[in-house]
């Protein structure tokens, strides 16, 4: 059920017969053990307006086609689809689930976290991660009867992704956990426990500024967003760090593996076409300038996909700066360059000049009205040179 649904025999994919069935099939896992009674399926089926002529009989010809494709020949009595009034069941003791391994994996790394053993625990994270292949439930995730398990599936998900990198950060591994962090916390930006673990990686390798900041980022979207402040977790940390605490810091393990770029299933599950048009313009970048739009209603993750695009960049060795319109009046001129500079000379890698020299507009001010009275030409060209010279 961690993406489409698919079922397997003996190493082959198992063709479900049609979209109806394929939905009918759906609706009993949600509810895998428990009985779906005939109304509920044909609720689950069809709205009022499309209803077939014989709808308990649709629905009894559908499971007779699931259960020849379930079954491999087994009697009705052993049938995965089982007839209990006032509907049907599906029962799946003896069938490995991937929603039900993965609930056992990421227990197991729990407890292996726990018990002092960061080796075990990222095998048994890593293994509930790689069973993802895209939403949960992807087809019918839309469906109201859906969505409370959809929920359930993709918190397990991301629990999973918390796990592993709680055990990276266990083994002394903080540099290979910061890519998938960062893709991770732009994609649930509310997730307290992932953004308190890219802090701890970010600051045991040395990037205190850049830890503090993710703390910052966090406060002002919750503020903004949910009008209250980030939880007692996130606050003891940032304390924490602004007072360099030696506990928080782990010596290194070794050998360490080498940081990957976040994958495109971290966080981001059906978005496959748009993060592949991304990739392609991080790769074409390397070699001459690339623009992307993304377009969108409000709400349909175009911010996540930003932001994980800039932890992919980040990953793959680009310096990245990230600047915002704002609707408020009284907002500079050009304002989202000026941010969007600013964070780049925080960021910049390498011997790149500090871009507050080159282009005063940069430096913090009390005021933000003296954007808007200088000339243009002067703070077109020292952009101009702040580019040049970092490229």
């Amino acid at each position: 059920m961690l993406g489409p649904i698919s079922v397997v025999r003996d190493g082959a994919e198992v063709a479900l017969p049609g979209r109806k069935p394929r939905k009918l099939l759906a609706r009993l896992l949600v509810d895998a053990g428990s009985v779906v009674s005939v109304d509920a399926a044909i609720e689950a089926l069809w709205s009022d307006d499309d209803l077939p002529d014989d709808p308990p009989g649709t629905v009894q010809v559908y499971v007779s086609n699931l259960r020849r494709a379930l079954d491999g020949g087994r009697d009705r009595d052993e049938s995965v689809i089982r007839t209990v009034s006032p509907g049907y069941a599906i029962v799946l003791d003896e069938h490995e689930v991937d929603a039900q391994r993965l609930t056992s994996l990421v227990g197991e790394a729990r407890r292996a976290r726990a018990e002092g053993d960061p080796a075990s625990a990222i095998a048994a994270a890593r293994s509930a991660v790689d069973l993802v292949r895209g939403d949960p439930y992807a087809d019918v995730a839309y469906e109201d009867w859906a969505r409370t398990a959809t929920l359930e599936l993709a918190e397990l998900v991301v629990a999973a992704h918390e796990e592993l990198h709680a055990a990276t950060l266990a083994a002394g591994h903080p540099d290979a956990a910061i890519p998938a962090l960062e893709a991770l916390v732009a994609a649930h930006p509310f997730r307290e426990r992932l953004r308190a673990l890219l802090m701890t990686a970010l600051y045991r390798v040395g990037r205190q500024a850049d830890a503090l900041r993710c703390c910052a980022d966090g406060r002002r979207v919750m503020i903004d967003e949910l009008g209250v402040e980030p939880g007692p977790e996130l606050r003891q940390l940032e304390d924490r760090i602004l007072a360099q605490d030696p506990d928080l810091l782990l010596a290194p393990a070794a050998p360490t593996p080498e940081p990957r770029a976040p994958s495109r299933s971290v966080g981001l599950f059906g978005r496959e076409r748009e993060l592949g048009a991304l990739d392609g313009v991080l790769d074409l970048a390397h070699e001459r300038l690339q623009v992307a739009l993304l377009r969108g209603e409000s709400g349909m993750g175009k911010s996540a996909l930003a932001q994980w695009t800039t932890a992919r960049a980040r990953a793959l060795g680009f310096a990245t700066g990230r600047g915002r319109a704002h609707d408020l009046d009284g907002a500079p001129a050009y304002w989202p360059w000026t941010e969007a500079l600013r964070e780049l000379d925080v960021t910049a890698l390498g011997d790149a000049p500090s871009l507050a020299p080159l282009m005063p507009e940069l430096a913090p001010a009390s005021d933000a009205t003296a954007a808007t009275d200088r000339s243009p030409f002067l703070l077109f060209d020292a952009v101009a040179r702040v580019l040049t010279a970092m490229s």
